[in-house]
């Protein structure tokens, strides 16, 4: 990669850190195919923003480093139906004698409704959010697979692409259906001259050089495009449709647009020659096979190769006691909710403090936001500080992205934890009723001895070993974190009768029933229950009652945990590794 590339890819990623600030908003497209996962140079940046208010922030955000100029922007555009607002603006860093500058594309609509955009190409299911690199969606023509993640960034890394062969809307007139499949052939051309290659799917249209068409098919009698009489050269993008007919793309899209009353073939007047059951309606995606697990069973053995996904980073619960080899480059601290105090445990809850003009909040994982109050000084710049809150006067710093207006999100975690403490140093002592402090860490070559002796104190609850790399990287290698058999918790959203549910891709899988002590706790879960609600509950394993024992409700998470950490947590329960064994 050139000098001037990797600059281009710094400045992008100091706007990635940015764009990860806030909640349920993703990076797709070109970064996470071209950049994250083989390695070259974007060429820009598409962002979505799940709504107007977030997109004005984040713009507000990104000004205080760049330069924006807005080139184009639609607001409730139609798009497979849907309204989309969107905007493309160029963005431009200076740095000394050097001008940097490159295009970002924000789309402004909730994921979930995004999601049921019937066509798209597997090389832009990915997206990365500040948990990792996830699956927009399971669509139908990849159902089958057990891990349709895997399956795509197998895809990518192989520099291959297929369509998603979800069916057109029944509702779209033939015209409507014309425009998307010019722009489905036309984003497929694109990706055939940057190299990659059309991996076709029974029932669809495939996009590639006339060259890989002769050599995967007897294409001998095909010479030429029957639309414009011209003979294929074997660099020539061509389309063949569902009929089996070859033409360039060019020509086709050009076909299509004389304003036909039906999408069909210039050859056989074939009606399906893109989609083979373009009437067809979309089925509802259902898992590859049952994920339903009675929390009654505690199996000692899981395969979990047909269940490989994303680790939870976001969750500070998520708890994997099985892979601990490759730890030397981590950092080790103890998970302690009353740091300098003997006094009962109290849990801590993961916060974002925001700092910015005249207002710091402290804003939790269901975007409640609380305002704290902070004495007179000069404005604070642009600060977003990681951490959990203990008990109601203690915020601990486990991480930050935004430090003063710089985005430290792209240095390794120790100057991360540097720029934290710097900013806690010259800052803290003006937040009234809060003490904020930055938490321990210690490289795992230097951690033994610590370990051992700091788990004893009261208030600890586990060791967390956290990755010493760019938050860009942390999807790579998983945050761990270890705790005592009786101290693994898991987050359930419960339902009556107090039935327990995870998330697994994207849907509530019953997993079994809890059972709740009398107390507090099971007071308000009952009583959210006659409400129509269903709450969050972090739930124990209780070997007594063979179940798991309801131990208090979440109001800081909006959702539950997912199958991974609920199978991650069973199969801890079960192998139940000391601690001494992590340092053998």
């Amino acid at each position: 990669m050139s000098r001037a590339a990797d600059l281009r890819v710094q400045a992008m990623n100091k706007v990635v850190d940015v764009v990860h600030c806030f909640k349920d908003a993703y990076i797709y497209g070109g970064y996470v195919r071209d950049y994250v996962m083989n390695g070259e140079t974007p060429r820009d940046l598409d962002i979505v923003m799940p709504c107007r208010d977030k997109a004005v922030t984040f713009k507000r955000f990104l000004s205080t480093e760049f330069s924006l100029e807005q080139l184009a922007g639609k607001e409730n555009y139609d798009f497979m139906g849907k309204g989309v607002s969107y905007e493309k603006h160029r963005v431009t860093l200076k740095k000394g004698e050097s001008t940097m500058s490159f295009e970002i594309d924000i789309t402004i609509k909730k994921r979930e409704e995004l999601v049921s955009i019937a066509h798209d190409f597997t090389c832009n299911m990915l997206y990365f959010w500040r948990s990792g690199i996830e699956l927009l969606h399971q669509p139908v023509s990849i159902d089958g697979l057990c891990s349709p993640f895997l399956h795509v960034r197998r895809q990518l890394a192989n520099r291959e692409f297929s369509l998603v062969s979800d069916s057109f809307p029944q509702a779209l007139t033939d015209a409507d259906k014309y425009k998307y499949v010019k722009k489905l052939i036309g984003r497929a051309e694109a990706m055939v001259r940057r190299g990659w290659t059309f991996v076709r799917l029974p029932g669809s249209f495939e996009v590639n050089r006339f060259e890989r068409f002769q050599k995967s098919r007897a294409l001998d009698e095909i010479t030429e495009c029957s639309i414009c009489k011209l003979d294929f050269s074997r660099e020539d993008v061509c389309v063949m449709t569902d009929c089996a007919h070859l033409f360039h793309t060019a020509c086709l899209t050009k076909w299509l647009e004389t304003g036909r009353s039906k999408i069909s073939c210039p050859n056989c007047r074939s009606e399906h020659l893109f989609l083979k059951k373009a009437d067809a309606k979309p089925h509802p995606v259902e898992p590859a096979r049952s994920d339903r697990i009675e929390a009654e069973e505690l199996p000692s053995d899981w395969d979990e190769s047909e269940y490989e996904e994303e680790e939870d980073e976001d969750d500070p619960d998520y708890t994997d006691n099985s892979d601990v080899e490759e730890i030397d480059g981590m950092l080790i601290s103890v998970s302690d909710d009353n740091p300098g105090r003997d006094s009962s445990k109290t849990d801590g809850i993961r916060k974002l403090l925001c700092a910015k003009g005249e207002t710091v909040s402290l804003v939790d994982r269901a975007y409640n936001m609380t305002k704290v109050h902070a004495s007179e000084g000069p404005e604070f710049r642009a600060t977003v500080l990681d951490g959990e809150l203990i008990g109601e006067r203690i915020f601990l710093v486990f991480d930050a992205v935004v430090v003063s207006g710089q985005v430290v999100g792209v240095s390794e975690l120790l100057p991360r934890l540097d720029a934290a403490r710097r900013w806690v140093d010259e800052h803290a002592n003006r937040l009234d009723g809060l003490q904020v402090k930055v938490k321990r860490m210690l490289p795992w070559k230097d951690a033994k001895d610590f370990a051992l002796r700091m788990y004893d104190r009261a208030g600890t609850d586990g060791l967390l070993f956290t990755p010493a790399v760019p938050l860009l990287q942390r999807h790579q290698v998983p945050t761990l974190k270890w705790k005592k058999k009786e101290d693994i918790t898991v987050d359930f959203l419960v339902f009556p009768r107090y039935e327990l549910k995870v998330l697994d891709r994207g849907q509530l899988v019953s997993v079994g029933t809890g059972v709740g002590r009398p107390g507090i706790t099971k007071t308000r879960v009952d009583i959210d229950l006659r409400k129509g609600k269903n709450p969050i509950v972090e739930c124990i394993w209780h070997p007594g009652s063979n179940a798991w024992r309801m131990k208090k409700i979440r109001t800081d998470k909006d959702q539950p945990n997912s199958m991974l950490t609920f199978r991650n947590s069973l199969k801890n329960l079960s192998e139940d590794i000391k601690l001494e064994e992590l340092f053998d």
